[in-house]
Protein backbone atom coordinates (compact mmCIF):
# COMPACT_ATOMS: atom_id res chain seq x y z
CA UNK A 1 0.00 0.00 0.00
CA UNK A 2 1.23 3.48 -0.74
CA UNK A 3 1.26 6.30 1.78
CA UNK A 4 -1.84 7.80 0.15
CA UNK A 5 -3.68 4.48 0.44
CA UNK A 6 -2.69 4.17 4.11
CA UNK A 7 -3.94 7.67 4.82
CA UNK A 8 -7.23 7.01 3.06
CA UNK A 9 -7.63 3.65 4.81
CA UNK A 10 -7.00 5.22 8.23
CA UNK A 11 -9.57 7.91 7.51
CA UNK A 12 -12.18 5.29 6.60
CA UNK A 13 -11.40 3.28 9.75
CA UNK A 14 -11.74 6.37 11.95
CA UNK A 15 -15.08 7.20 10.34
CA UNK A 16 -16.37 3.70 11.02
CA UNK A 17 -15.17 3.72 14.63
CA UNK A 18 -16.85 7.06 15.28
CA UNK A 19 -20.08 5.95 13.62
CA UNK A 20 -20.36 2.86 15.86
CA UNK A 21 -21.43 5.14 18.68
CA UNK A 22 -24.40 6.19 16.51
CA UNK A 23 -25.21 2.63 15.46
CA UNK A 24 -26.02 -0.34 17.62
CA UNK A 25 -24.76 -3.68 18.82
CA UNK A 26 -26.22 -6.94 17.56
CA UNK A 27 -25.31 -10.62 17.73
CA UNK A 28 -23.69 -10.20 21.17
CA UNK A 29 -22.27 -13.39 22.75
CA UNK A 30 -20.50 -13.92 26.08
CA UNK A 31 -17.13 -15.71 26.12
CA UNK A 32 -16.95 -19.23 27.59
CA UNK A 33 -15.35 -17.90 30.81
CA UNK A 34 -17.84 -15.02 31.08
CA UNK A 35 -15.19 -12.28 31.04
CA UNK A 36 -15.74 -10.82 27.55
CA UNK A 37 -18.46 -10.08 25.04
CA UNK A 38 -18.07 -10.41 21.28
CA UNK A 39 -20.50 -8.33 19.28
CA UNK A 40 -21.24 -7.02 15.83
CA UNK A 41 -21.26 -3.23 15.99
CA UNK A 42 -23.37 -1.55 13.32
CA UNK A 43 -22.34 1.72 11.74
CA UNK A 44 -24.22 3.50 8.97
CA UNK A 45 -24.14 0.59 6.49
CA UNK A 46 -21.60 -1.95 7.70
CA UNK A 47 -20.88 -4.02 10.79
CA UNK A 48 -17.59 -4.90 12.46
CA UNK A 49 -16.72 -7.45 15.14
CA UNK A 50 -15.56 -6.09 18.50
CA UNK A 51 -14.63 -7.75 21.80
CA UNK A 52 -15.41 -5.97 25.06
CA UNK A 53 -13.65 -6.92 28.30
CA UNK A 54 -16.29 -6.70 31.03
CA UNK A 55 -13.98 -6.02 33.98
CA UNK A 56 -11.58 -3.50 32.41
CA UNK A 57 -14.24 -1.99 30.14
CA UNK A 58 -11.72 -2.05 27.26
CA UNK A 59 -12.56 -3.01 23.71
CA UNK A 60 -10.71 -4.45 20.72
CA UNK A 61 -11.84 -4.15 17.14
CA UNK A 62 -11.27 -7.38 15.19
CA UNK A 63 -12.50 -6.55 11.67
CA UNK A 64 -11.84 -3.63 9.34
CA UNK A 65 -13.18 -4.64 5.92
CA UNK A 66 -16.55 -5.78 4.60
CA UNK A 67 -19.78 -6.38 6.51
CA UNK A 68 -19.11 -8.69 9.49
CA UNK A 69 -21.58 -10.38 11.82
CA UNK A 70 -22.55 -13.51 13.78
CA UNK A 71 -19.51 -13.79 16.08
CA UNK A 72 -19.16 -17.17 17.81
CA UNK A 73 -16.51 -18.02 20.43
CA UNK A 74 -14.40 -21.13 20.13
CA UNK A 75 -14.84 -23.35 23.22
CA UNK A 76 -11.40 -22.33 24.58
CA UNK A 77 -12.25 -18.60 24.28
CA UNK A 78 -9.09 -17.89 22.28
CA UNK A 79 -10.69 -17.24 18.89
CA UNK A 80 -13.86 -15.99 17.26
CA UNK A 81 -15.51 -17.20 14.08
CA UNK A 82 -17.75 -14.81 12.16
CA UNK A 83 -19.42 -14.36 8.80
CA UNK A 84 -18.50 -11.62 6.37
CA UNK A 85 -19.64 -10.20 3.09
CA UNK A 86 -16.80 -8.66 1.09
CA UNK A 87 -16.98 -7.69 -2.57
CA UNK A 88 -20.43 -9.30 -2.84
CA UNK A 89 -19.31 -12.74 -1.59
CA UNK A 90 -20.13 -14.43 1.69
CA UNK A 91 -17.45 -16.11 3.79
CA UNK A 92 -16.59 -17.55 7.19
CA UNK A 93 -13.51 -16.28 9.03
CA UNK A 94 -11.63 -16.98 12.27
CA UNK A 95 -9.51 -14.52 14.22
CA UNK A 96 -7.81 -14.33 17.60
CA UNK A 97 -10.08 -12.79 20.23
CA UNK A 98 -7.32 -10.50 21.53
CA UNK A 99 -6.89 -8.88 18.10
CA UNK A 100 -3.41 -10.32 17.50
CA UNK A 101 -2.66 -11.58 14.02
CA UNK A 102 -4.84 -11.35 10.94
CA UNK A 103 -8.22 -13.00 10.35
CA UNK A 104 -8.03 -16.26 8.40
CA UNK A 105 -10.53 -17.23 5.70
CA UNK A 106 -12.09 -20.61 6.47
CA UNK A 107 -14.74 -20.99 3.79
CA UNK A 108 -16.27 -19.02 0.91
CA UNK A 109 -20.00 -19.30 0.41
CA UNK A 110 -22.14 -19.30 -2.71
CA UNK A 111 -24.20 -16.14 -2.39
CA UNK A 112 -23.84 -13.42 0.20
CA UNK A 113 -25.38 -14.61 3.44
CA UNK A 114 -24.95 -17.36 6.00
CA UNK A 115 -24.88 -17.79 9.76
CA UNK A 116 -22.69 -19.73 12.17
CA UNK A 117 -24.75 -21.44 14.83
CA UNK A 118 -22.20 -23.30 16.96
CA UNK A 119 -18.58 -24.46 17.19
CA UNK A 120 -17.83 -27.95 18.46
CA UNK A 121 -15.17 -28.50 21.10
CA UNK A 122 -13.31 -30.92 18.82
CA UNK A 123 -13.13 -28.47 15.92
Amino acid sequence: MSTDDDGLRMHRIEERVESVEKGGYIDSVVSPDGSRIATSAASARLRDIWVFDIESESRVRLTFEGDNQNPIWTPDGESILYTATLDGRGSIWITQADGAGKPKLIHEIEGTSCAIVDVSSDG
